[in-house]
């Protein structure tokens, strides 16, 4: 791009890593699923591991919800989905390393 004309401050410039499954899960304001992290209101399951609720249709549990002292959630498993699915932190771009945004608010 500079070779065009166009000059860019490396020490601002930011990278985004966009695709499925590669977004940053933010936790509801009250009582985040230990899955999906969305709110969790009625029809859940408790965590003896985490101590977080976790959704009938993120516990992996078919049938009726019964309490379990002994049940563990998909994430204390390692089954559920990475709450940040970027696969790095900072990119390496001609010796300059840039960080990895989630999001970008465009000015």
């Amino acid at each position: 791009m500079e070779m065009k004309g166009l000059r860019v401050n490396m020490k601002k410039t930011k990278l985004m890593v966009s695709g499925p499954g590669l977004d940053l899960l933010r936790d509801s304001r009250i009582d985040p699923c230990a899955v999906c992290r969305k709110g969790v209101r009625s029809n859940a399951i408790q965590c003896s591991k985490c101590i977080l609720w976790v959704h009938k249709k993120c516990s992996g549990i078919s049938g009726r919800l019964v309490a379990d002292p002994d049940y563990t959630c998909p994430r204390c498993c390692g089954l559920a989905r990475l709450i940040d699915g970027r696969p790095v932190t900072t990119v390496d771009v001609d010796g300059t390393l840039l960080d990895v945004e989630a999001n970008f608010c465009y000015l």
